[in-house]
């Protein structure tokens, strides 16, 4: 699930399942960065800034498939997305891109929260190491 960090109104009317806590500490995060033109970090990945299948083809390699597409149309227009679905359709591996997409292309603080710590760790950060590595093997490197 990703919140807007403002509560938008343009946010579909879902029941929010997330933590208060976490949502006052995502916002409070969130209001240290606000929107502002890319620094100098960011400047070489403005190109994909609104194209994340651009950035992922480039950098990785990899096709998304036409959900994963639709999921970055979703999060880019209602600013917040739950997605279900069954085992290896290729959620974690858009969350990973999608993370990597933020992080290059604007000033970002990510959150991640799961219902166990090894699927933060070992699924979600373990797949965006993986996701470094090939982008520098490709000879397309990402910072950090």
């Amino acid at each position: 699930m990703v919140v807007d960090p403002a509560g938008s109104a343009a946010a579909p009317s879902v029941p929010d399942p997330i933590n208060p806590t976490l949502l006052r500490a995502w916002r409070a995060a969130s209001a240290r960065f606000p929107e502002t033109p890319l620094p100098g970090l960011c400047a070489p990945f403005e190109r994909w800034r609104d194209d994340p299948e651009g950035f992922v083809r480039h950098h990785f390699g990899e096709r998304p498939w036409e959900a994963q597409r639709a999921a970055w149309e979703e999060l880019y227009s209602a600013r917040r997305l739950a997605w279900r679905g069954p085992r290896k359709c290729g959620k974690s591996r858009w969350l990973e891109w999608t993370v990597c997409h933020f992080i290059c292309t604007r000033p970002s603080v990510v959150l991640s929260v799961s219902a166990s710590w090894n699927q933060v760790r070992n699924v979600l950060w373990a797949g965006i190491a993986d996701l470094h590595a090939c982008a520098a093997a490709r000879g397309t490197p990402l910072p950090g």
